[in-house]
């Protein structure tokens, strides 16, 4: 899995397409790209043009081909920087990728508190 998201991260075309089934399938609330050649405009759509990047934050094995992961999504526009925190699953058959699935956020991540600001004590 973590070769799609280094050539994402690269915004390197051929070794995101390298991992993925000739029918693999991306599916994103708004749009479904079926097929290389739907998935090589989506690349250059969202990876390129909006100078995303990807950041796994863990992955757990789902099923006997289901991955789930929980990733962190950084696209970048002409004037401001969009961060989603989004659950991904891939489905893979012979370690290739077949289906994508990029879902809004469930929720909104409790930022991490540093050690210098004290602690509230549950009553």
């Amino acid at each position: 899995m973590s070769g799609w998201i280094r050539a994402i991260n690269a915004a390197d075309l051929p070794g995101f397409l390298r991992d993925l089934e000739d029918d693999c399938v991306l599916v994103e609330p708004q749009h479904t790209y079926l097929g290389k050649g739907n998935l090589t405009r989506w690349f250059e759509m969202v990876v390129v043009h909006r100078s995303s990047t990807l950041r796994l934050i863990s992955a757990h094995d789902a099923e006997p081909d289901h991955l789930l992961a929980w990733a962190e999504w950084h696209a970048k526009s002409f004037h401001d920087e969009v961060t989603l925190w989004t659950p991904l699953a891939v489905l893979t058959t012979s370690g290739r990728i077949r289906e994508i699935h990029i879902s809004p956020p469930m929720r909104v991540p409790v930022p991490v508190m540093s050690p210098s600001e004290p602690e509230e004590s549950a009553a």
